[in-house]
Formats: C-alpha cells, structure tokens, sequence
C-alpha cells in the first residue's frame, strides 16, 4: 500500500532535479502516468487519499502544459448533480487555449489515458472516509476531459459506472440514476461495449463483479475502444 507513497517521492525529486536543471532534462509523459498508475493499485490496497494524490498528478500535467480547465457547479445539497450540462462556452474555451504560451510543456497535456487512470483510482477507492471526495473527483476528472476536447473511451464509462457501483453502496436510488445517466452517455457516443454493459449492470443492480456476465450483444462488442478523430460533444455530466 506504500508503492504510491514511494513514487510519488521519486517524481518529486525527478521535478526538483528537472528545477534545477532547466531545459537540459525534462520530465516525460510516461512518469506522471507510471505514478498515476501506482495510485491506482494504493486505492485498491485501502490506501488513505489515494484518488486525491492521483488528482493532483493529473492538474499538474493540465498546469505544466498550459491546460486551462472550467470549475464545474455543484449540486447546493452537496451529493453529485446528475444533470448533464450543455456546451461550454466558446469564449472561454478561446481563452483557455489563447494561455497555451511557449513556456508551457506541450507534451505533458493530459490524454485520455491519464484521465481514465484518475477515475480507476476513484473507483478502486474502499475507505468509506473517502468515497464522497473519490466520487467528485471522478466526475470533475470525466467534465476536464470533455471541456479540453479529449474524447472519452470505453474504459472511460467503465470507469465512472464503477465508481457508482463501488462508491454508492448504501444509496441504491442515487447509484442507479447517475449509472443511467453515465450509460446514456456513453450511448450517445457509441462507447459501449461488453465491459461498460457489466459495469452498468453492476451498478444498476448493486450484484457482485463474479455475478455480472457481460452481455453478448455483438452490436455493442468493442465499440469505440480505440480513439476517435472525431470532434466530442463538449457535454459533460456535472456531480
């Protein structure tokens, strides 16, 4: 349960070192994404606050690459708005790519891979203590995503029907709404496949992973998976 502890220590003194070193070294992508990865494998350890360490991994890449990103409303009541919110305003997506200056490392801008690794972290989370903190930052991680135009994959909507699944135990009305709500839009980007069918399943009915067979429905088999040159929606679900 100490790996994301132990690499997060080591990305630490790898950016203190790229400080003092200037343009001579740089960080690459695949550290930040290595570190995300064992995050990932602390929360499924029962590691304290391991969604959180994830978020900030991934809001420094959006940082180091000049990434502007929106703040997405929260539900007044404080639980996860299920509502879907419409576009983002195109004057402040203008802005935010206006800020994207030479000083900024481009090739730290966050992919779909990265986003996807901070909600598996949200949704490997088994601490009670930090299940409403790992819910929010799955849904603000999938609305970043959508508002910088990264499209969503299938392991995108597995991902977050997962977190509804995991971090929704005791409230079946409030997990099967925001399931349908996650499904609906993987639908409507023809993300659905076998593995986003079980994981909506799981979450809809609250059964055990070993009890939810993926459906066979062909039609569904794989959609999506690889990525799509297609521009998204800019539709995000807010929570």
């Amino acid at each position: 349960s100490q790996g994301g502890d132990r690499a997060q220590e080591l990305l630490s003194r790898m950016e203190t070192y790229s400080g003092i070193a200037g343009n001579d070294w740089n960080i690459q992508r695949d550290s930040y994404q290595s570190t995300m990865q064992c995050w990932v494998e602390a929360a499924a350890a029962g590691q304290a606050g391991a969604a959180e360490r994830a978020y900030r991994i991934l809001l420094s890449m959006e940082t180091q690459s000049g990434s502007g990103f929106l703040n997405f409303p929260k539900d007044p009541a404080g639980g996860p708005n299920m509502k879907l919110w419409s576009q983002v305003d195109e004057a402040t997506l203008t802005a935010r790519n206006a800020a994207a200056l030479e000083p900024y490392k481009d090739y730290l801008c966050p992919v779909a891979f990265d986003y996807n690794s901070v909600m598996e972290t949200c949704s490997k989370t088994c601490l009670p203590s930090d299940r409403d903190i790992a819910l929010e930052i799955a849904f603000d991680a999938y609305n970043r995503m959508i508002a910088r135009g990264v499209r969503p994959t299938s392991r995108s909507y597995s991902a977050l029907l997962n977190c509804c699944a995991a971090l929704l135990p005791d409230a079946p009305d409030r997990r099967q709404e925001l399931a349908r709500t996650v499904f609906q839009a993987a639908s409507s980007e023809n993300k659905v496949n076998d593995s986003v069918l079980k994981a909506f399943r799981l979450a809809k009915n609250g059964e055990s992973e070993d009890n939810s067979s993926p459906s066979s429905l062909e039609a569904f088999d794989n959609a999506g998976e690889a990525e799509s040159s297609e521009e998204p929606d800019n539709t995000g679900i807010l929570c």
